[in-house]
């Protein structure tokens, strides 16, 4: 490669001959000017020629933010995600990213522009929503290298915000038993027992099938899980994760809830008809078959906590609940991440670890009282 410095005008320049495009085999030369020392324009023409040899080189583009997200919204995320992660993902991109820095050019964007995107919305939004799009710049960004769009990734110079952590809300036993009784007879009622009796996510227990539960061996699969997304509508995969994928034994009050359930949508079948039934072999479901979307239950868990005077929490925050009754009741950690289809335990005792202060004092207690016991008569004579 050849590659000299003039000067033109005032400013120095560097032109080099960069290697023939393999698509078309024409001559390839890239020009730069503006240097105000004939060192400068070396010192760059030496970094280019530096850059090609290692194979780093990137050629220059005009490609903006918007453009370069619009690619890889339709190259890449569309071939690699579920309809649920690429709704989400694509709203954030054009509702939160594009109107604040997407007419950025991609190959100038600085990482202190980043940051000082961050700290706007930062300003209207928690930390763990502010990760969430620093998860996506990340991504995005690491496919531009790959893509030989950019040279580097300047998220790779970008922290994620810290996250506060937020005080987990959960009801008690007695509580959530309240709530059961409560919401008795509303077509939701089994959504809300499968959920306070296994720590299911509100997909899953959407999602679970008559042919999922074992009644002699007293278990359920979870094996799928109904969404809704804007574009598709109600949607029925596959869970997300193999540890999302899991066997859960269940007890004699969920069994008795689930025979209740089941005679309900035979009566249901014969009403409107066997052949006007929409059979998806949904557990969760409105009275002709269709599964029910996720808002729904949302709106009723809201209205129903409000009928029963409990104090307010989120439909998800049953999950965690039930981790509360199994740590209280002394379960193990292993068996809880199991049952919750965490991937680890250190996971699951790392989010339930505002539980443990408790249950280091009824260890202590325990320990204390159960050698108190086992003294000699002897040694329990004071002096």
């Amino acid at each position: 490669m050849k590659g000299k410095v003039f000067k033109r005008g005032k400013t120095w320049t560097y032109v080099v001959d960069l290697p023939p495009d393999p698509a078309t085999g024409q001559r390839n030369q890239k020009k730069k000017g503006g240097f105000p020392s004939q060192k400068e324009a070396d010192r760059a023409l030496v970094a280019l020629l530096a850059s090609v040899h290692k194979g780093d080189y990137v050629p220059e583009n005009n490609l903006t933010i918007t453009a370069f997200f619009e690619i890889w919204l339709k190259e890449y995320a569309l071939q690699k995600y579920k309809a649920t992660v690429f709704d989400v993902e694509e709203s954030i991109i054009n509702s939160r990213i594009i109107p604040v820095i997407g007419r950025q050019k991609l190959q100038q964007i600085k990482p202190l522009t980043i940051n000082r995107f961050y700290n706007g919305l930062l300003e209207k939004y928690s930390p763990d929503y502010v990760r969430h799009i620093h998860a996506i710049l990340r991504k995005a960004f690491r496919q531009a290298v790959k893509w030989e769009m950019i040279a580097s990734n300047p998220m790779e110079k970008v922290e994620a915000p810290k996250l506060r952590r937020k005080e987990m809300k959960t009801w008690s036993m007695e509580q959530c038993l309240h709530f059961l009784d409560t919401a008795e007879g509303h077509v939701h009622y089994i959504v809300f027992s499968l959920a306070i009796h296994t720590g299911m996510r509100k997909g899953e227990v959407l999602g679970l099938r008559w042919g999922d539960i074992d009644w002699e061996g007293k278990s359920l699969k979870i094996q799928q899980t109904v969404n809704w997304t804007p574009s598709k509508g109600i949607i029925i995969q596959d869970t997300k994760t193999s540890s999302s994928a899991r066997r859960i034994p269940i007890g004699d009050m969920l069994i008795s809830d689930l025979n209740e359930r089941l005679q309900i949508i035979e009566n249901d079948k014969q009403e409107i008809g066997v052949e006007n039934y929409k059979d998806h072999d949904l557990v969760c479901c409105y009275g002709n078959g269709e599964p029910i979307k996720p808002r729904r239950v949302t709106e009723t868990f809201a209205f129903l906590t409000e009928k029963s005077e409990l104090p307010k929490i989120r439909f998800h925050d049953l999950r965690h609940s039930h981790a509360s009754m199994l740590l209280n009741n002394g379960i193990n950690a292993k068996i809880g991440a199991e049952r919750l289809g965490h991937s680890s335990v250190q996971i699951y005792l790392d989010r339930y670890s505002h539980l443990l202060p408790d249950m280091q004092r009824d260890a202590a207690d325990l320990i204390d009282t159960k050698m108190k016991m086992s003294k000699k008569p002897e040694d329990q004579t004071t002096p």
